[in-house]
């Protein structure tokens, strides 16, 4: 019986260092549970990303179209980024100043 007990107990530390060794592994190795989570979390991140430059890239795309099809659009631009003005029309520029107070 006492023998019995001794060989019970040294299979159930053998079986708990299998198992702590297994579960090490499993989150410790190259492939683990730690670099799973570090990848699906760069994963979300450029996800993201990606959606967000979708979106500007849709912004700018519409910017493009607006710009290429309303001649108001055109005008505006030309006058405001480039001072640009119709002949026999005389363009102000209006400087703004800081007041102290």
């Amino acid at each position: 019986m006492m023998q019995n007990k001794t060989k019970n107990k040294l299979i159930s530390a053998a079986l708990m260092i299998v198992v702590i060794l297994v579960i090490a592994f499993l989150v410790f190795n190259q492939y683990g549970i730690i670099k799973y989570i570090k990848t699906n979390n760069a994963i979300e991140k450029l996800d993201s990303e990606i959606l967000n430059t979708e979106k500007s890239i849709e912004t700018e795309q519409k910017e493009i179209d607006s710009l290429n099809n309303d001649d108001y659009k055109i005008e505006k631009v030309a006058r405001e980024k480039f001072r640009m003005h119709k002949p026999n029309e005389e363009s102000f520029i209006i400087e703004e100043t800081q007041v102290e107070k």
